[in-house]
């Protein structure tokens, strides 16, 4: 049934993922963003033709589950520090996504921060996988929903960071085109911090260069991960959190929503 377009949605905003409710409603929607780098990883590995991403604690539990499926279908992947975590077969930098490597695998995937925040949502009625690159898609995604929305930016080591503020603002922007919102103050200060850049593309860049995230990044060597974080709507699809069935286990994943 379609949403009263007449009622407000109600949108909570978390500039971290440690601040949401030890027990969250179940009738909310939480779209976890991690724009530097998870969330633009997952959603470039799912357009590539992965069949899920899986998000995992550790890397520990990465390798384990990727040698009890078979690296014919399924790949470790993810990073600490920065960085891949050692003996994976992928980092976190969306280019290396290709679908070439993670056409019809399963990725088991564990990041500093944005797979901590997706195992945290697991109890919510749905959990998406919002950034920049795929803000439009998220926002249609949503515009039937009735209950709540939580925006979550993921953070860095407990801290918000500015390019999740900006992501999130970016697919608030965006749902509210088609819906009147009820923001509350969180969620406000995303909205604002992404209209601050006026929808220019060479502001946003700038902004995730200048953002903590961009700033490790580059002192890694790992510019052009920010670069592909930046495009704005450059993957029209949603990844959705759902059970995937792998190698004869099952495990919470993120698939592509149909």
């Amino acid at each position: 049934m379609p949403a009263d377009s007449t009622a407000d949605l109600k949108v909570h905003g978390f500039a971290r993922h440690e601040d949401l409710p030890d027990v969250p409603s179940v009738s909310a929607v939480g779209v976890v963003v991690d724009v530097l780098r998870a969330s633009t990883t997952i959603m470039t590995a799912l357009h590539a033709g992965a069949q899920a991403v899986s998000p995992v604690g550790t890397p520990e539990e990465a390798m384990r589950r990727r040698a009890m499926v078979g690296t014919r279908k399924a790949l470790a992947g993810g990073e600490r520090g920065g960085l891949p975590a050692p003996g994976f077969d992928l980092g976190n930098s969306p280019a290396e996504y290709t679908r070439e490597k993670v056409g019809g695998r399963t990725i088991f995937l564990t990041t500093t921060n944005g797979t901590a925040a997706l195992l945290r949502l697991s109890m919510l009625h749905r959990v998406l996988v919002g950034g920049l690159v795929n803000r439009t898609a998220v926002a249609n995604a949503l515009v039937d929903h009735r209950g709540p929305v939580f925006m979550v930016a993921s953070g860095t080591d407990g801290q918000p960071t500015e390019e999740d503020l900006i992501g999130a603002g970016a697919m608030i922007e965006a749902l509210g085109r088609h819906r009147s919102l009820d923001l509350d103050r969180c969620a406000e200060s995303m909205l604002t911090s992404w209209r601050a850049l006026d929808g220019d593309a060479d502001a946003v860049l700038r902004a995730l260069q200048t953002s903590t995230g961009g700033r490790n990044l580059a002192a890694i060597g790992l510019d052009r991960d920010v670069h592909d974080a930046a495009r704005v709507d450059n993957i029209p699809i949603v990844g959705a959190l759902a059970l995937h069935t792998v190698g004869g286990i099952h495990v919470a994943a993120i698939k592509r929503l149909r």
